[in-house]
């Protein structure tokens, strides 16, 4: 780990052995251009080991890191040159498209947390003044069931409420990969109609929710069911025979 100082520390709330440290550490090469440098370090087991995750990162200090309060990997940290965003753990970073640009950001918090798909941050630069707003980075959806997963061959289109987390209001729904609209309902729900086309035809289809960048990513695979329908049996005739009879034809 560096030698310099740590210019904060955030302990991720819920998790207490899990611990960022960011630093005032850069190096130059012979020629005096700064290089790449160690400013992000995180510990998952209380300080056991560390591991730098500030690679991809502008060279030089970082001043500020937290966490997205509803989802812990999504990461902000405050560089010399704006706001930076990871949406997989320090493994890879973008810069923010919103909030102060080309300029030192000393300090990150949180300001208002209400809205868990747009919560407000609020940072202040070297010499900028403040900034309040909402650091936009879309979550990586996930799929946990479908609500209905089974259909009878031949029925009418049908909605389907997927059930799930991190969906926005931009997600798009693929079916069987191929793209069919959905209804944005919630952060936890999305709903899309089986064209009576789909359910003529008995088999396994799959839907995925993908959400945009920056960030995003796509769901893993849910599957609904188009079945053979249930036979009915309403009637036979002759609906009695006698004991020792010849065979006879059965109508149902």
């Amino acid at each position: 780990m560096p030698s310099n100082w740590i210019t904060s520390i955030w302990v991720q709330p819920g998790q207490p052995n899990t611990i960022y440290l960011t630093y005032a550490s850069f190096s130059v090469n012979v020629l005096g251009v700064i290089k790449q440098s160690h400013n992000i370090y995180v510990t998952n087991d209380g300080g056991q080991t560390w591991t730098n995750i500030g690679v991809g990162l502008p060279p030089g200090p970082v001043n500020s890191l937290i966490t997205n309060p509803s989802y812990p990997n999504v990461l902000y940290a405050a560089t010399l040159t704006g706001i930076y965003i990871s949406a997989d753990g320090g493994q890879s970073w973008l810069a923010s498209s919103q909030g102060p640009a080309n300029t030192e950001v000393t300090q990150i918090s949180w300001f208002d947390i209400s809205n868990p798909n747009a919560p407000v941050m609020l940072a202040a630069t070297y010499g900028r003044g403040a900034w309040l707003g909402s650091p936009i980075l879309n979550p990586t959806p996930t799929l946990t069931s479908l609500s209905p997963t089974q259909f009878a061959q031949g029925a009418s289109a049908t909605a389907i409420t997927l059930n799930g987390n991190g969906f926005v209001s931009n997600s798009s729904v693929t079916m069987d990969g191929a793209p069919i609209a959905d209804t944005y309902r919630s952060a936890t729900q999305l709903q899309v109609t089986v064209p009576a086309a789909t359910l003529a035809v008995a088999g396994t289809h799959t839907l995925i929710v993908s959400n945009p960048i920056p960030g995003g990513g796509a769901s893993a695979g849910a599957d609904f069911t188009v079945a053979f329908p249930q036979p009915t049996v309403n009637s036979l005739s002759p609906a009695t025979a006698v004991m020792g009879s010849a065979g006879f034809t059965l109508t149902l």
